[in-house]
């Protein structure tokens, strides 16, 4: 017999042998995962994770959204489907403008800040009163948001690092929803500082904060096109929400849709400015439409009995993305479609998919 330092090669052999499935074991605890079941030796199989690759958004090209069970990212195929949190959210996540980053408020109305692979999860604000609706800077040096925390709600903004919360508005009413200009320099908003729901406009820096509609009825969710000359938003002015459009500096106020039913709204505009997608409730149901920046030419781009709602249009401007209970009851899932309605594909299954569906960026 062979020997080696006064040890048969044999005993060797079956020492190590002896061994083999306990140091894959705790080696894979180090490296690895998800398992799988590996065969070690003839008769013994122990399990050996799988490598987790973290996920790499595409830029354009990744979806992110949220439900009750937390934020979610995945390509626009459906694959990669990745849950970056584990709790419940009270807004849908935004993407920082070189979609490497998610901010997003948690279940108990904090706001957070978190690598695109949901790595780094870094809370941003702490306090005992509501923060919500973080919308990242065109430049991605700050965050705006609203917050209760001085007994109102009041606009917000901070460094991303949650650095200098420094509160804009400061007045008796509430101020909500605030949205960056394309180029940064201001931030639409709506307040009740006049008695009623108005849209207002004010510098990033909380200055000359300026009233652009003067209604009794309620004028909200300000949305700015692409070019920043024009800004979407939703007035009850002639009776029911409806979506209107008006100059950045508030003149030129026009209704766009008018369906006396119930609900037009969730505008987006496409990237290059041309057309609005929205949600309304008409024909008995709610579905996905696309129109003109005028108004013209509404056309309806889903006809699922159930909801199809929120829609947000891909960075090329090629697709849609947007909410569905078709096909599934209860449960809201997130679809795909091409820009002029075809090819609807859904890409998850049973999410409950409350918020989004929200596009990375394509810097």
């Amino acid at each position: 017999m062979v020997r080696a330092n006064g040890k048969s090669l044999f005993s060797i052999f079956v020492l190590t042998k002896k061994y083999f499935s306990m140091l894959i074991l705790i080696f894979s605890l180090f490296m690895f995962s998800s398992p799988r079941l590996l065969a070690a030796d003839a008769g013994t199989f122990i399990y050996l994770p799988l490598i987790q690759t973290a996920f790499v958004p595409i830029p354009g090209a990744t979806i992110a959204f949220a439900s009750a069970k937390g934020v979610y990212v995945m390509y626009v195929d459906g694959s990669g489907l990745t849950q970056l949190t584990s709790s419940s959210t009270c807004e849908r996540p935004a993407w920082s403008p070189d979609g490497t980053k998610l901010t997003f408020c948690n279940g108990a109305a904090d706001i957070y800040v978190m690598n695109a692979d949901g790595s780094n999860q870094v809370r941003l604000t702490d306090n005992p009163a509501v923060d919500m609706a973080p919308a990242w800077s065109p430049n991605g040096a700050k965050i705006a948001f609203w917050s209760a925390r001085d007994g109102n709600n009041e606009i917000y903004v901070m460094n991303t690092d949650g650095t200098q919360q420094t509160n804009l508005t400061n007045n008796p009413a509430d101020d909500t929803a605030p949205v960056w200009s394309p180029n940064g320099d201001k931030i639409a908003f709506a307040s009740a500082r006049d008695g009623n729901p108005e849209l207002y406009v004010m510098n990033a820096d909380g200055t000359q904060q300026t009233r652009l509609t003067n209604n009794p009825a309620d004028d909200y969710s300000p949305v700015w096109s692409p070019g920043g000359a024009k800004i979407a938003f939703i007035s009850t002015r002639d009776g029911n929400r409806e979506i209107y459009v008006m100059n950045a500096d508030g003149t030129n106020q026009t209704r766009l849709t008018n369906n006396p039913v119930y609900f037009d709204g969730d505008a987006s505009w496409s990237p290059d400015g041309s057309k609005l997608a929205f949600t309304s409730y008409r024909d008995s149901n709610w579905g996905v439409f696309v129109m003109q920046a005028d108004g013209s030419n509404q056309t309806r781009l889903t006809t699922n009995s159930l909801f199809d709602g929120a829609p947000t249009w891909s960075p090329d401007g090629t697709k849609i993305a947007y909410r569905s209970q078709g096909g599934t009851g209860s449960d809201t899932n997130i679809y795909v479609m091409n820009a002029d309605g075809r090819n609807q594909t859904r890409l998850t299954s049973n999410m409950s998919a409350e918020k989004g569906p929200i596009w990375s960026p394509k810097p």
